[in-house]
């Protein structure tokens, strides 16, 4: 890959109660732009390859919602700008049942 090139995972299938973590290739960088999906609970968290997990990243508000959530669940479409590493970079958590997602974005390095 190299700068500029699309960053795609269009179907992550995720079970629930697990995990999976969104990480590019050794010495790449990657902006997350776009993450979409279909279920009922979906967590977006920050990890580092020390296996170190923040705890629920908040996404900002959705739909009719007056105050941020951590949730991604029926949430259809997200867009943002995360940056990404090898060392650096996210997990999705699936809970209370399976999950699917797909993550867009552009490699910046």
């Amino acid at each position: 890959m190299a700068r500029g090139d699309a960053f795609t995972d269009t179907h992550i299938f995720i079970a629930a109660g697990t995990n999976v973590d969104i990480v590019p290739a050794a010495g790449v960088e990657v902006m997350i732009t776009v993450i979409l999906g279909h279920g009922s609970a979906l967590y977006l968290r920050g990890k580092d390859s020390a296996g170190n997990i923040t705890g629920n990243l908040e996404v900002g508000t959705f739909g009719g919602a007056t105050t941020p959530t951590s949730d991604l669940g029926q949430f259809g479409i997200r867009q943002t700008k995360l940056f990404i590493t090898n060392s650096e970079f996210i997990n999705l958590m699936a809970s209370g049942s399976d999950f699917t997602c797909a993550v867009f974005g552009v490699q910046t390095k």
